[in-house]
């Protein structure tokens, strides 16, 4: 297989057998494993016909180039990008309105899979990530992720500014989070209708090249001494503003 990549950890290799949006080549465990998620893993590696390998632990570190693999590593092609349009279709094909989640700079595997992992959980229909000043998309993020990459479009986009702006023509709020007290507050900001929330790296923020295409900013209140969020813990508060915005909504 050309180009391809490993994951690994039990929840990320399950998931992406589960999910089926990759081909993957083989599956290794390590000797010896035993519980559930492993059954799982196994059982579905058989039925789609995906070869299973068992060898010494070291063996693994070897392959997957770490030591917290769990005992699961699966070599397989990457994710495939998607494009922005491919994402506002699927959303409209479902009869919502687009929410898609937009990382500027974010360059911490952990903090990009975090993110991840809370925009499918939140119901986004997207992501999508600069070519570049990111975290690789690889088994890293994957794992962080705990699999919600494999359920969820992912956009690379070579100039998030033209992104946005496409965004907006096809009627999207695009709103970035910022940490200047002359923000609004993110409770203040309508975030009903097409909405598209842009996440900043901790030390540098949303960049001004893109916070100058966006429709907007917003902050989200601090009462501690502590005067910032770690990105992901941020990004997540959002979205989930924008999943109470759209329910109370619906409730009305």
């Amino acid at each position: 297989m050309k180009n391809n990549t490993c994951l690994f950890g039990r929840r990320a290799v399950l998931e992406a057998l589960l999910a089926g949006k990759r081909n993957i080549e083989r599956i290794v465990l390590a000797r010896g494993l035993k519980g559930e998620t492993f059954r799982e893993i196994i059982a579905e590696a058989e039925k789609k016909g995906i070869r299973i390998e068992e060898l010494e632990r070291k063996r693994l570190n070897s392959i997957s180039g770490t030591e917290f693999h769990q005992g699961v590593v699966a070599v397989s092609s990457p994710i495939e990008s998607e494009d922005v349009a491919t994402i506002l279709w699927k959303a409209y094909e479902k009869g919502e309105d687009p929410f898609i989640l937009i990382v500027d700079g974010i360059t911490d595997p952990q903090n990009l899979g975090a993110l991840i992992r809370s925009a499918e959980v939140a119901g986004a229909h997207g992501v999508i990530l600069p070519e570049e000043s990111v975290a690789p998309l690889d088994r890293a993020t994957a794992k962080a992720s705990a699999g919600a990459v494999e359920y969820i479009s992912v956009c690379t986009s070579g100039n998030l500014g033209q992104a946005i702006l496409h965004l907006k023509d096809q009627g999207v709020k695009v709103y970035s989070a910022l940490l200047s007290v002359t923000a609004p507050l993110i409770y203040d900001i309508d975030m009903t209708g097409g909405i598209a929330i842009v996440v900043g790296a901790e030390d540098k923020g949303v960049s001004n090249r893109v916070q100058n295409k966006c429709s907007g900013s917003f902050r989200i209140p601090m009462k501690g001494k502590v005067k910032s969020l770690n990105a992901s813990a941020a990004g997540a508060i959002a979205m989930f503003e924008v999943v109470r915005q759209r329910h109370s909504i619906g409730r009305r």
